[in-house]
């Protein structure tokens, strides 16, 4: 067991080099609301995708800054500092309201390339109703951009369909349904409606307006 959870501590750490791996360079620097800063990026970090670093740093490839969907980005990107700032907040209504407890991974999934996010990299693997694991996984061309989640059942050990249970809670076109942090900021920015997103709002203005 001990040389299991070394072998996950080090992919994990290798996954993370990976995507932080960088021809990153940081263009400009600009003081944001509730104590945070944007940071500009080249459109090659990252892929060009939008992430937060720590609980004060919102980290912005130019293309995205200079997208008509800038301020849909940060208001979701927000969403992920709060997630950071209060992660035991977070992951109490996870797990009393959403049904997800965080669990290690699976050792029989230790081999499988499973793609690093930083908005997630505290409690990276949620299981949902004590069955189903979320996991973005890289496809051949290990693109960020490109993995695809798929549902890994831990009880059958196999990977199966995202269960009708999960989508009649939250919503059949969700685009991040990887993890409770990725669906909460696409909920919160998009203001749709379903009985996981109910939950949701409730939590958030009572702890944040």
């Amino acid at each position: 067991m001990k040389f299991v959870l070394l072998a996950v501590l080090f992919i994990l750490i290798l996954a993370y080099m990976l995507y932080s791996k960088s021809d990153c360079a940081v263009l400009e620097r600009i003081p944001y609301k509730d104590g945070t800063t944007i940071t500009i990026v080249n459109d090659s970090c990252s892929e060009g995708l939008p992430h937060t670093t720590n609980a004060h740093t919102i980290i912005m490839p130019l293309g995205a800054w200079n997208s008509t969907r800038r301020e849909e980005t940060l208001r979701h990107e927000l969403v992920h500092i709060r997630q950071r700032r209060d992660s035991a907040l977070w992951f109490e209504f996870y797990r009393t309201e959403w049904n997800y407890e965080p669990i290690a991974l699976p050792p029989e999934l230790v081999s499988i390339q499973i793609r690093p996010n930083p908005d997630t990299a505290d409690k990276p693997y949620m299981l949902w109703r004590n069955k189903w694991l979320f996991l973005p996984i890289y496809r051949e061309d290990h693109s960020l951009k490109n993995a695809i989640v798929r549902v890994y059942d831990i009880h059958e050990r196999r990977f199966t369909e995202v269960p009708p249970e999960w989508t009649a809670f939250f919503l059949p076109r969700l685009h991040q349904i990887e993890h409770p942090h990725e669906i909460s900021a696409e909920l919160l920015t998009s203001r749709r409606i379903c009985d996981a997103s109910s939950k949701l709002y409730a939590f958030f203005d009572k702890n944040y307006n």
